[in-house]
């Protein structure tokens, strides 16, 4: 099953639909659909932002991570989604800037948690994605859920 979730305005959400569908890889979900909560925000904290991490609880994984985009846009989008194939996971993070790009860097921090997951070792694989310019794996672990 796919799942998405966006971070801000219901406007932006048909860029963040098209961005969905143009990610969308074909997989078989197996076993009971994979459920995904996602939150995001401009990060303006001291310091660097955290790194991407997964760590794995009872019916759950949880990854938190940051992602630095390549300019300056107003609004932004920060969505995601998640497929699941056996014990693989994947987690898209992505960037869809629905302004005019500023060049700079700006940095949103998330938080998603993949739920509805039995126990077991879980393959898991983040990738961040950033409209018109690039993507790349930030996390390629194995996850334990307990």
């Amino acid at each position: 099953m796919r799942s998405w979730a966006c971070a801000s305005s219901a406007g932006a959400r048909i860029l963040a639909a098209a961005f969905v569908l143009v990610l969308s890889s074909c997989s078989d979900s197996t076993g009971p659909d994979l459920l995904l909560s996602f939150t995001a925000d401009r990060f303006d904290g001291p310091g660097a932002p955290p790194l991407t991490t997964a760590e794995g609880g009872e019916g759950r994984i949880t990854v938190q991570g940051s992602l630095s985009t390549p300019c300056l846009a107003t609004p932004s989008e920060v969505i995601a989604e998640a497929d699941r194939n056996r014990s693989e996971l994947e987690l898209r993070v992505g960037w869809v800037p629905a302004g005019d790009c500023i060049p700079s860097v700006d940095v949103f921090v998330y938080e998603a948690v993949l739920g509805n997951l039995s126990s077991g070792l879980y393959q898991l694989r983040v990738l961040h994605v950033l409209t018109g310019h690039a993507a790349y794996v930030a996390l390629e672990e194995d996850v334990q859920v307990g």
